[in-house]
């Protein structure tokens, strides 16, 4: 995801999948795991904005009003995003509602949330998780089948948002949740379906249910003004006398959420959404919870650091490789859609000291007390750090010439030419013996007619005697082989109802020994057509060798 200036996303704590491998054992590690995606969205110079669900949120799919949380892990976590500079809400019911009111009052650009209640919410700019297949050609988008991409996101914007031609609005969502059921009411109008809820959105009836402003008026729509839309299109449903539910109509349409003045307050207090990284704060956090030092700690928090120098330079200053940065040499891609990400984003190698006030050893060994268990606590003053950072905070900062040079990748040696006297060695040594099983004594013809119907042990017998002739023998069995083949072609053809299971069996054991007999030689493939032997197919893969 491209992102220019330092754009803002709300994010939702609890919805966001983070997933990160860690090399060891992790103190922590759902809070850690969290501490680390933070960190890359960071690096990307997008600035999030965590809110937490809050006391008051209504009862949801059959789980009781409030959300059950840790208050533990809220105090590690928002202990975490302070040092990183990340803003923190606790919403009074629902967090998705609470970033999508920050959104409508476009303090924060878009939402970043997997629950698609923020459209009903009427957030216009909706971002989520985009899953893949885990194996190639696997349509299966069940949760275990898919993993989540690291790459690329899902965005939807409301004003683009059609079901079957039909613009669809925030009115249309809430009908549509009321009629088919949603998080706050799963049953919605019994016998409706999404077919006959989805006509009734597409027959403007969600802006005369969304009006109301009582239960009185409730009843009234039902009476007087759903009947006549069911009759149109030919719906025949009974409508109890509970529907609809105001209370559930405003959990929809008003959700409880913080006042607008209070929003805007914290926007103004934290800079806009766009806090430095407070380091004293984060290096004790992450030393005492997440297992850091100072190799792990450049490592994380380097990236961030030179992507916020970046944003923050200077534009007017002359180009220059700042910081010591090495752009990486990377293989062409294949496809397409590689070609793609890597023009959004290069990989490069960078020393942290200059965009850190943690510079020295001394600054980690102040929290020599607080050292976790096993960790490693060496210092190296030459480390250097590899990331990847979006190519638009690269384009005024980096020489034109170090940005614009062709991608190199492991360059291929060209074969070694041997000389006139290895040459000449080589043209008369003996052919070495190839490995195989002992020759079997035998009294069989080393000639036989490629006319003639061959049983399944001469073909077996042919295949292993190949393979353990010497290459002079080879050539001249090969030879006579045609000139019976020559000789005979006048004589009776091989009957067309050969038994298949004979001739391929002979095939592909004929093939693998050839084979093994030569790592440079690729026959084809045998085939059996009627009228041509196998023998003779056989023996045209053993001249291309």
């Amino acid at each position: 995801m491209q992102q220019t200036g330092s754009s803002i996303t709300s994010v939702q704590l609890r919805r966001l999948g983070f997933e990160h491998h860690v090399e060891e054992s992790a103190a922590n590690p759902v809070e850690k795991n969290i501490f680390f995606r933070v960190c890359k969205l960071l690096t990307y110079n997008i600035r999030p904005v965590f809110v937490f669900d809050g006391p008051n949120a209504p009862p949801k799919r059959g789980r009781e009003a409030g959300r059950k949380k840790s208050e533990k892990a809220c105090t590690l976590l928002k202990e975490a995003l302070d040092g990183l500079g990340v803003s923190h809400i606790d919403a009074p019911a629902e967090a998705e509602a609470e970033c999508c009111k920050l959104q409508i009052l476009n303090l924060v650009d878009a939402v970043w949330s997997q629950d698609s209640d923020c459209l009903m919410f009427g957030c216009t700019f909706w971002i989520r998780e985009l899953r893949t297949a885990r194996e190639p050609g696997n349509n299966n988008r069940h949760i275990g089948k898919t993993k989540k991409d690291d790459k690329r996101v899902r965005v939807v914007r409301a004003a683009n948002l059609k079901v079957d031609g039909v613009h669809l609005k925030k009115e249309g969502c809430v009908l549509f949740a009321m009629l088919a059921g949603g998080d706050y009411d799963e049953v919605g109008l019994r016998g409706c379906g999404t077919k006959n809820a989805l006509e009734l959105v597409k027959a403007s009836l969600s802006f005369s249910l969304c009006s109301r402003k009582s239960q009185q008026e409730c009843d009234v729509w039902r009476e007087r003004v759903l009947p006549k839309f069911l009759a149109k299109l030919s719906i025949n449903i009974a409508i109890p006398k509970t529907f609809p539910r105001f209370e559930i109509l405003q959990m929809y349409k008003n959700p409880r959420t913080n006042t607008d003045e209070f929003l805007r307050n914290a926007s103004a207090l934290s800079s806009n959404f766009n806090q430095p990284p407070r380091e004293a704060e984060l290096l004790r956090t992450s030393c005492i919870y997440f297992n850091f030092w100072s190799k792990k700690y450049y490592d994380h928090i380097g990236p961030v650091l030179l992507s916020r120098f970046l944003s923050e330079r200077n534009r007017s200053l002359p180009r220059e490789l700042v910081h010591g940065i090495e752009l990486a040499n990377t293989r062409a891609k294949k496809s397409e859609e590689e070609q793609e990400l890597a023009t959004l984003e290069k990989k490069l190698s960078f020393s942290p000291f200059g965009v850190t006030i943690l510079n020295t050893p001394a600054e980690f060994e102040r929290r020599y007390s607080t050292r976790p268990w096993k960790t490693d606590t060496s210092f190296d003053p030459n480390q250097r750090v590899t990331c990847e950072i979006p190519t638009f905070l690269l384009q005024d900062t980096l020489p034109l010439n170090e940005l614009d040079r062709s991608k190199s990748g492991k360059k291929t040696q060209p074969p070694k030419r041997k000389s006139a006297g290895e040459a000449e060695h080589d043209a008369d040594a003996t052919p070495k013996k190839k490995r195989g099983r002992p020759r079997k004594e035998t009294t069989t013809p080393s000639s036989i007619s490629a006319t003639s119907p061959l049983t399944p042990a001469s073909h077996s017998n042919a295949a292993v005697d190949l393979v353990d002739l010497e290459e002079d023998h080879v050539q001249e069995a090969i030879r006579r082989s045609i000139q019976d083949q020559t000789s005979k072609r006048s004589g009776p053809s091989p009957s067309a109802h050969t038994p298949s299971k004979t001739s391929s069996s002979t095939s592909r054991a004929l093939a693998h020994t050839l084979n093994g007999r030569s790592e440079t030689s690729r026959p084809s493939k045998p085939t059996m057509t009627s009228g041509r032997s196998i023998w003779e197919t056989e023996c045209i893969d053993l001249t291309e060798d």
